[in-house]
């Protein structure tokens, strides 16, 4: 017979200790290679998604493991330190993968303006770090890490972004929100994208994007079927980039689902559309780099005076706040019939 009881149940009644088992954090420094000297977080929650976060990374997260299985694509780079701002290939030759990297907050996309592709939120130090437990309404324990991260020059233009990442026990979910802080004297372009990347062996050749209420989707300005985005396909030589965005409809909320037929589970992603409207997915099927994303964003792929000149940059006033928030959830997938 399954027990009935909650962990917290078990710990009221003496059956475990009031330790940090039901939810495990490690704080480490690492001391070889690329990352040598950054921080990491390591959160552990039984039956929830394992996962690291990258503390000098933007405080993003790295791999992530559920059930034991590796559900992130992680880069042959492997984890690294900031400062690739001076390598020529920019933010690829230092981009691990992981399963989410924030892209911004100066630019998203192509260079622009004297910014680099993707901006340079990645290469942010996190500081202000705390962690911190509680009980939820279910018996589960949940850990909360936040920690403050400051994109800003020396005369001027100033962000600051507070993040929280809440992960728990009893669900394979973690929850990121930011809240975006204009601290500067003048309104401030601050565009911002998730890229959240899944990979072998959660992803697989029969993986499929499911994305509810989508009423057109575009790659460099034209229509393209739902044949061309939707399932992943075979790795092979010469594999092609697939970028997509994707209208949907008004009302249908921010879900984007993708399926790992081989291990039987599904990826749930979750955001909210008021302050980010939009949503792209990238898919790479080269041998090697078998990657999906799902990226949802406020903004284009074209850089920042791209979407100025499409009229929809988004732009923060002074002292004015922005809150963000992404949700991705790993679990079994039902059956259907």
């Amino acid at each position: 017979m399954t027990s009935t009881l909650t962990p917290r149940d078990g710990i009221e009644r003496g059956y475990a200790a009031p330790g940090d088992d039901l939810v495990a954090v490690r704080q480490e420094a690492i001391t070889d290679g690329a990352a040598r000297g950054s921080r990491t977080i390591t959160v552990q929650p039984a039956g929830g998604l394992t996962t690291r976060i990258l503390l000098d990374r933007g405080m993003d997260l790295g791999g992530a493991w559920y059930a034991g299985q590796p559900v992130a694509w992680r880069s042959a780079v492997g984890e690294s330190g900031p400062g690739r701002v001076d390598s020529a290939g920019g933010w690829l030759d230092q981009w691990e993968g992981g399963l989410l990297t924030t892209c911004g907050l100066r630019n998203v996309g192509f260079p622009s303006e004297g910014h680099g592709q993707h901006g340079s939120f990645t290469d942010l130090r996190a500081r202000e770090v705390s962690v911190t437990r509680r009980w939820l309404e279910d018996g589960h324990a949940a850990v909360e890490i936040t920690g403050t991260l400051d994109d800003a020059s020396s005369l001027g233009s100033y962000l600051r972004l507070r993040r929280r990442i809440t992960l728990r026990s009893g669900a394979g979910a973690v929850t990121v929100e930011d809240v975006t802080t204009n601290l500067g004297p003048e309104p401030e372009q601050a565009p911002i994208l998730y890229h959240v990347n899944f990979g072998f062996p959660f992803l697989g050749p029969g993986s499929e994007y499911r994305i509810p209420g989508v009423t057109r989707s575009t790659a460099d300005g034209h229509e393209v079927p739902l044949s061309r985005w939707q399932r992943m396909g075979d790795a092979c030589v010469g594999g092609s980039d697939r970028i997509v965005e994707h209208d949907l409809a008004a009302g249908s909320g921010g879900l984007a689902q993708l399926t790992g037929p081989s291990s039987g589970l599904v990826a749930d992603v979750t955001w909210d559309r008021t302050t980010m409207p939009r949503l792209h997915t990238w898919q790479r099927t080269q041998r090697g780099s078998f990657v999906a994303s799902v990226e949802p964003a406020n903004c284009g792929l074209g850089g920042r005076e791209a979407d100025r000149a499409d009229g929809r940059a988004p732009v923060l006033e002074p002292g004015a706040e922005r809150l963000t928030r992404i949700e991705v959830t790993i679990r079994p997938e039902q059956p259907t019939g």
